[in-house]
């Protein structure tokens, strides 16, 4: 028995030795925890490579627009609009390079063309509301668009369009396109300001101008009565439509002479013709003023219609042309492509031709100009005027004048005074709804600025790389945003 109960203990020793000694290899032995996603902040590669990712959407400082109004614009190829009561910003496209947004005349479309062929920058149209429903390429119309073949109506949602080589479209927000007329070598069309009209050019000889022939017939198509009335024909020229009075009793256009693209870019005549709006069977028609009969469409080779007044010589750049509300032309007036010499600001009555020359700050010339009409204001860059000995500059050169391209404003008596806090390289400013801030585009961003240059300027949104439209200096970013409001 004695013997029966030192092997019990012994053996129950050994259990227990065995047992620690399991229990001790246990916690010691390298565990399988359960898979967990340790991922920080969503960024595992960026952590490691300490480099920042690129925002998934626009940042834009509380307030940024403000009284400034709503503003569409691009970012990183996608359009979005930015709403000045709420600060709300929306993306309106998903997918493709967006580009040239443009309000409807009711702000609640937006059109723009989505690049399709990178060469020219052209593409299909588009339309979207601007809570981002009812997005749509518009089907129907036959080749791609550029930035400047549409403009909305001033009293409809519906757009007039130009599509080079198949004539003049009226596109609604719903429905199909409808061809108003298959003018050939269409440049781009404009609205009267009572949405009744568009004027455009047709090109006599067809869709390629000829050397000896190439005659333009400046063209007004009754929205209404589906009728074309032709108003002036050139002589071996070609027509590019710059806009309306702002009363709706004519129209300006360019002349350029033999459709010469190359001449055009050295600077073209402005020409204004008068229109007179007569009842013949009790339906409205335009016609020229004075014209002798009374309700007779003016042309050029007859004598007896009034010809077209010259107003100035300017390159044809529709953002270097502004309508002030009394009905006066605010344009950069000079010859030749290069913008760094002799460009300077007129008002220009076209009625009469009357030019008043604004002159720009000492050794300067003066760009991209807009006009607050309250008090009559403008803001417009000045840039170093390099004169005409110089045609051409390096990359450094060019980096270096346009980062002397800076913010002036013409106050009401004519003194002249530099927004300095805005610094350089500065691109198309325009006044806000309540002229108290200049906005403007400079290193890939758009700004604000209050006009009494009393504080720094504060950024509205990083636009990211933009391509400039334009050559030798003469260019601007306006493909890229578009405010809704002045």
């Amino acid at each position: 028995m004695e013997n029966s109960s030192v092997l019990s203990s012994r053996l129950i020793a050994l259990a227990g030795g065995l047992l620690l000694i399991t229990a001790i290899t246990w916690l010691n032995w390298p565990q399988a925890l359960p898979k967990t996603n340790l991922t920080l902040a969503q960024y595992p590669d960026n952590l490691v490579n300490n480099v920042p990712e690129e925002p998934k959407q626009p940042v834009m400082p509380e307030d940024a627009v403000g009284n400034q109004g709503d503003l569409a614009f691009v970012w990183q190829d996608q359009l979005y609009v930015a709403e000045a009561v709420n600060g709300s910003v929306r993306a309106l496209s998903d997918s493709g390079r967006a580009i040239a947004p443009a309000w409807s005349h009711d702000g609640e479309w937006l059109a723009y063309i989505r690049i399709t062929d990178t060469e020219t920058n052209r593409g299909p149209l588009w339309l979207v509301r601007r809570d981002g429903s009812e997005a749509h390429e518009v089907q129907g119309l036959p080749g791609p668009l550029w930035y400047v073949s549409f403009e909305w109506s001033p009293t409809a949602n519906q757009l007039a369009v130009a599509v080079h080589g198949n004539g003049l479209w009226l596109v609604p927000t719903t429905g199909k396109p409808e061809q108003l007329d298959p003018a050939p070598w269409l440049y781009r069309p404009a609205w009267s300001p009572d949405g009744r009209y568009i004027a455009y050019n047709f090109c006599l000889s067809g869709d390629t101008p000829k050397s000896d022939g190439d005659h333009d017939i400046l063209c007004v198509m009754d929205i209404k009565q589906r009728q074309r009335h032709d108003l002036v024909q050139t002589n071996d020229a070609g027509v590019r439509v710059l806009g309306w009075w702002p009363d709706g009793n004519g129209i300006l256009y360019w002349e350029v002479p033999a459709h010469g693209g190359s001449v055009a870019t050295d600077g073209i005549m402005i020409q204004s013709v008068s229109l007179a709006y007569t009842q013949i069977k009790g339906q409205p028609i335009v016609t020229a003023a004075n014209a002798d009969p009374v309700g007779t469409v003016l042309k050029r080779a007859d004598a007896k219609s009034p010809q077209p007044v010259e107003l100035v010589t300017t390159l044809p750049k529709l953002h270097w042309t502004k309508f002030t509300h009394e009905g006066k032309l605010l344009a950069v007036m000079g010859f030749g492509r290069i913008a760094w010499a002799e460009k300077q600001l007129v008002l220009v009555d076209p009625k009469t031709g009357k030019v008043e020359q604004l002159p720009p700050p000492a050794g300067h010339t003066a760009l991209d100009p807009d006009i607050y009409d309250a008090d009559r204001r403008i803001a417009f860059v000045a840039a170093p005027d390099l004169g005409f000995d110089v045609w051409g500059l390096t990359e450094e050169e060019s980096a270096d004048w346009q980062a002397k391209r800076t913010l002036w404003v013409r106050d009401q008596n004519g003194q002249l005074r530099e927004l300095t806090q805005a610094g350089g390289d500065i691109y198309g400013p325009t006044w806000s709804d309540n002229g108290k801030q200049i906005r403007y585009f400079s290193h890939e961003a758009l700004w604000t600025i209050a006009a009494d240059n009393q504080s720094a300027p504060q950024k509205i949104i990083d636009l990211g790389p933009c391509e400039a439209n334009g050559i030798y200096g003469a260019i601007d970013y306006n493909t890229y945003f578009a405010w809704y409001g002045r």
